[in-house]
Parts: C-alpha cells; structure tokens; sequence
C-alpha cells in the first residue's frame, strides 16, 4: 500500500475513486483538524473499506468527527486508530456511532488513553451493534473494574469474537476469564449460524409425520433464536442431525418455510 499525503488522501476520497479502496496515514503527524478534513471526505464517499490512522496525533475532537462520518459511511470495514491520544469522550462518541453503524468489522483503538467510562459506553452500544467482531482496547487505561462492566454489557451481544484488553491497569483473572468465556461463546455462536446458512434450513430445520412442527424442536430453535446463545445452537444442530437420521427426510421440504420463519421471527 503507497503512501500518499493527507490532501491528495482527502481528494481522491471526495472524487469516489473506485480503485481508492485501501487507505493508509500511519505515522502522517495528523491531528484533529486532519482528523476533520478526512471525516467531511468519507461522509461523500462509498468505495473506502480500509483506513489505517494509527501512530498519529488524533485526540477526542477527531476521533469524535471520524465517528459522526461513521454513522451514515457504509463501506468502510476497517478502522485503526491505535497509537493516537483518544480518551473516554472519543470512546463514547465511537460508541454512539456503533450504535448505527451496520459495516465496520474491527476497530482498533489500542494504546490511546480510554479508561473504564469509554470501555463501558463501547461495550453497550454493541448491544445494538450485530457487525463488528474485533475491538481492540489493549495498553489504555481500562482497570479491573472497568472491565467487569465491559463483560456484563457484552453479555447481550453474540457477535464480537475478539476482544483484546491486554497491558491495561492490573484487570484480574476473573474479569477477564468473564470475557474470555463470552468471547468463547460469541465464537460457537458464529459456528452455528454460519452451518444454518451454509448448509440451509432443509438440514437444520424438519418436520414430523404428521405435517406439525415437532414441539421438542420448536422450543429448541425458538430458545436458539431469543437468546442467542451458541451452546443452544449447537443442541439444535445434534437435535436435527438425529431427527433427519431416523428418516425423516421427505418431510423437510413442507415446513421448511415454518422453521425458517419462526427462527428469523426468533432472532428479530
């Protein structure tokens, strides 16, 4: 990836160049007005995906225009901001642009200066959030208790499965043995989400030989589907297995729509 300058960056991003997917300013002395100037250039542009800003000198006041060009930016995938002077203020302000942002995958935000109030908003706005799966928030200032909190936020969401709080203030083992088990979760979660969609409804979802929805698999997948919880989803996957071994399988294709309807009813 070239290197090129913040003003050729912010022109080409406002002119929609369609080869300008990647862009990376690591260690270009950008501060919050550059900050701005890029922010204004990606609220007229839908071909950037990458956007790498780490190892400058971006504070809350840039991270808080970045974040404001987040909320209607629907391309962007990735955004690193590791290295930068971001506090609890530019936390919050990513987290209220999280709360709508349905593209970005990773965020990287690891050595800045976010303590517990930042981790804390960043972790209930992905309540909402169903897109981003890596949060990096190693080396800030993110203490035991901080943490804690963090943990019992994520617990209402199933889709990020990485989370790195490495190197900050002395976080003990059972806060971060609470999010490693939520991030372990979230992981067999995606397993079996993605087995549903992969190998389709007509494996996962049956019927009995009555033309009814079997109740015992009905109450399985209406569990799988309200909680979200990978563990059940994985029970749903051994429960069908089963069922479709006993041969049952000429009466998958008359109830594929009911199964498929109750779990997409389930998961709203």
């Amino acid at each position: 990836m070239v290197k090129i300058s913040l003003e050729e960056a912010v022109t080409r991003l406002r002119s929609n160049d369609d080869t300008f997917t990647e862009l990376s300013l690591h260690g270009n002395n950008i501060d919050d007005e550059g900050a701005r100037e890029l922010a204004d250039a990606l609220k007229e542009n839908n071909i950037l995906v990458y956007l790498d800003l780490e190892s400058n000198k971006i504070g809350d006041e840039g991270a808080r225009s970045l974040a404001d060009a987040l909320t209607g930016n629907k391309t962007l995938t990735y955004l690193y901001l590791r290295s930068n002077d971001i506090g609890d203020d530019g936390a919050r302000a990513m987290a209220d642009a999280l709360k709508g942002n349905n593209t970005l995958i990773e965020l990287q935000l690891g050595h800045n200066n976010i303590g517990g109030e930042g981790a804390r908003a960043l972790a209930i706005a992905l309540e909402d959030n169903t897109t981003l799966i890596s949060l990096d928030l190693e080396y800030n200032g993110i203490c035991d208790e901080g943490a804690s909190t963090m943990a019992d936020a994520l617990k209402g969401n199933s889709t990020l499965t990485i989370l790195y709080l490495g190197g900050n203030n002395n976080i003990g083992d059972t806060a971060l043995g609470d999010v490693d088990k939520l991030m372990s979760r979230n992981k067999l979660h995606k397993e079996h989400s993605d087995g549903i969609e992969t190998q389709g409804y007509s494996f996962y979802f049956g019927t009995n030989d009555n033309d009814e929805i079997d109740p015992c698999i009905k109450a399985t997948v209406w569990a799988a589907a309200t909680t979200g919880d990978g563990l059940i989803l994985g029970l749903v996957q051994n429960a069908l297995q089963k069922y479709l071994a006993e041969g049952r399988e000429d009466d998958l294709t008359s109830k594929k729509e009911s199964f498929k309807k109750l779990f997409n009813e389930g998961r709203n």
